[in-house]
């Protein structure tokens, strides 16, 4: 479900399948493990297929948490519902941004 890539001061999360209250707790963690080890996070997207409400509070809260510490997260690449609900809230993406585990290497 998750795939964590780290370059320098700046991770990648790259997100799978559904998202949603059952797997909030990994996703919360995910997110915040990222935000607490590198300055500059992306959160990629495109893999996911849907997402609730809880994972958008996740999302947002990492943002605000990076924000805090100085930092950025980038929501990146969101397909499908998705990004027809991050659309719908007003809550910036970036399209075409890839950076892999690949590309970091």
């Amino acid at each position: 479900m998750f795939l964590i890539a780290r370059t320098g001061n700046h991770v990648t999360v790259t997100l799978h399948g559904e998202l949603d209250y059952a797997n909030t707790p990994q996703t919360r963690t995910t997110l915040r493990t990222a935000v607490l080890f590198a300055k500059d996070v992306t959160v990629d997207l495109a893999a996911v297929t849907f997402m609730d409400c809880a994972t958008v509070n996740e999302l947002t809260w990492a943002a605000r948490l990076a924000r805090g510490r100085g930092g950025t997260l980038t929501l990146a690449n969101p397909q499908g519902t998705p990004r027809r609900i991050l659309t719908i809230l007003g809550i910036p993406f970036q399209e075409n941004k890839r950076e892999t585990a690949d590309d970091q290497l």
